[in-house]
């Protein structure tokens, strides 16, 4: 769409930006983000570069309106975001000479320029600060209407899996994504590798509490495990953290969750609502701040409950240079079963257990313990912690030409006839014929005829000599190709060859392969000094 500068409103722009950019807010409300501090002004013909341009004192319009802003109360940043977008889309419109073009904005936030046309620096992105009731009684209503939920095959899988979230505060995807792999039973911990989805790069050991890893083997030995991943929905799809939060929106406790940004509260950890009118972070998202805050108020250190949120030693060493923390890199599954980050797990899912003791109610009736455990090598289960074997792909096979009969030395190409000649076999081809080819003979004269003057001259020389196609790979130990030919005396060597001398050949072409076999026997018995480095997703802890 083509846009006149001299008659274009600011709101206009912006409403064309967010349609060409398919914006999820809408061009409607990316409209109202340009009109928000302007008023009428984003309506008035021109206004897309006027709003920009200074006045005789140097003022623009913008700088005017957001140095009056009392930034402590009002957060312009999506405005001036906006408004910068305007700025940047109708630029486009106006010819390369354009002195316009000079007091337009430019793309990077707070450049010199920028911060003259707006009069300010754009500031920080607000932050909605979500509380979470955690009180006993709460979290025990949550944890029944989430395990009741678990009770529709539909949704068992994900129901799950927000339960096993609770437990240890992961980002949801890695929970969604969690593969059998990635569990060490031994140790009760599970392993993030860096490239894990929802990882960021870092690779880390997280403690299982009691009903993290119930839940886990429950899993492995009902049968529930497929594809590797822990959590499928009955599509045979991995769950995603969509599908979590679809069961969030059905948990309902009248003030559950606490929006400073809105000053409101809401009964749902994924309330729905416009833009705006509900917290910005909200759904599967907020299962981390659940489960910090019941680490937090149980006396866990905020340091250690990073640790146990799966974020890495670095991420978790708050104030530290990281320099240490860079020794201390994880081992898969080698973690303490029985130490103080374990422990510290247990905190958070005695919590929930005494949560629902205390109302009549036992988390054991939804995450009943393991009557056994299965480990990586139990009997039947070793299987389930391989990683998932991908299938090599296949050349495509190749279609055989017709039968035509064996190939002789008549039917090579002339090419390959030439390059033996050159390489040293002195063949009478007008006098000798010799059997079909086979092996590489046949192959090199397809694909390589330089090639194929080596291997046919050694497989003709192996046939006059009467040893088999097979073993005239050994030759080339034996003898040099100029040795070679047609198995006839060479012109001036004193006429053909006798008997005598060709069972003579013969035998010491066998002999050479023999001493070839032993050979290779002997070293095949000898231990390799490097051995195949372990895997550790086969690796027992």
């Amino acid at each position: 769409m083509a846009l006149n500068p001299e008659t274009a409103t600011a709101r206009e722009v912006a409403e064309l930006y967010a349609t060409e950019q398919k914006l999820k807010v809408g061009a409607k409300a990316y409209g109202n983000m340009v009109a928000k501090y302007l008023g009428d002004v984003a309506d008035q013909p021109g206004s897309a570069v006027s709003i920009f341009t200074p006045d005789e004192t140097g003022e623009t319009t913008l700088s005017k309106t957001f140095k009056n802003l009392d930034l402590e109360v009002d957060n312009p940043k999506q405005s001036m975001q906006a408004l910068r977008q305007v700025g940047l889309r109708i630029s486009r419109e106006l010819p390369a000479n354009s002195n316009q073009l000079a007091f337009l904005p430019e793309e990077t936030p707070d450049t010199p320029k920028n911060v003259k046309i707006f009069g300010i620096k754009e500031p920080a992105k607000a932050v909605s600060e979500v509380s979470i009731k955690t009180d006993k009684a709460t979290m025990q209503n949550f944890f029944r209407q989430v395990a009741e939920l678990s009770k529709d095959p539909k949704q068992e899988a994900a129901a799950m899996a927000v339960l096993f979230n609770m437990q240890n505060g992961l980002r949801p995807n890695a929970v969604a994504q969690l593969k059998t792999n990635s569990y060490y039973p031994d140790t009760r911990a599970i392993y993030i590798s860096a490239e894990t989805k929802g990882a960021k790069g870092r690779r880390v050991n997280v403690p299982l509490n009691d009903i993290g890893d119930a839940i886990l083997q429950a899993r492995l030995q009902d049968g529930k495990v497929s594809d590797g991943y822990f959590f499928v929905k009955p599509n045979g799809k991995p769950v995603s953290s969509t599908d979590m939060t679809n069961i969030l929106k059905q948990v309902k406790i009248p003030g559950l969750i606490f929006d400073s940004a809105t000053n409101k509260t809401f009964d749902s950890l994924a309330p729905e609502g416009k833009s705006g009118e509900v917290p910005g972070k909200r759904g599967a998202a907020l299962l981390r701040n659940l489960h910090t805050k019941i680490a937090q108020r149980s006396g866990i250190s905020f340091e250690r409950i990073a640790y146990l949120g799966g974020r890495s030693l670095k991420a978790a060493a708050e104030g530290s240079t990281g320099e240490v923390t860079g020794y201390a890199q994880e081992y898969p599954g080698d973690l303490d079963p029985k130490g103080p980050d374990a422990r510290n797990a247990n905190v958070v899912s005695t919590y929930f257990a005494e949560a629902a003791s205390e109302a009549g109610y036992e988390v054991s009736d939804a995450v009943p313990p393991p009557s056994q455990r299965v480990g990586r090598a139990t009997p039947g289960y070793e299987s389930s912690f391989e990683a998932p074997v991908e299938t090599a792909k296949m050349p495509a096979p190749v279609t055989p030409e017709p039968e035509t009969g064996p190939m002789t030395l008549n039917d090579l190409p002339q090419s390959t006839k030439d390059a033996m000649t050159k390489a040293g076999f002195k063949i009478n081809w007008s006098k000798l014929s010799v059997g079909a080819l086979t092996g590489a003979g046949v192959l090199s004269v397809l694909s390589d005829p330089a090639q194929a003057a080596v291997d046919v001259g050694l497989e003709v020389g192996a046939r006059a000599l009467g040893a088999a196609a097979g073993p005239a790979a050994a030759v080339p130990m034996i003898m040099s190709p100029t040795e070679l030919g047609d198995a006839t005396r060479q012109e001036g060597d004193g006429g053909p060859a006798t008997q005598e001398e060709l069972d003579m050949s013969r035998l010491q072409a066998a002999q050479g392969v023999k001493e070839r076999d032993a050979a290779r026997v002997q070293e095949s018995a000898i231990p390799s000094q490097y051995p195949d480095a372990d895997n550790f997703l086969t690796m027992q802890p």
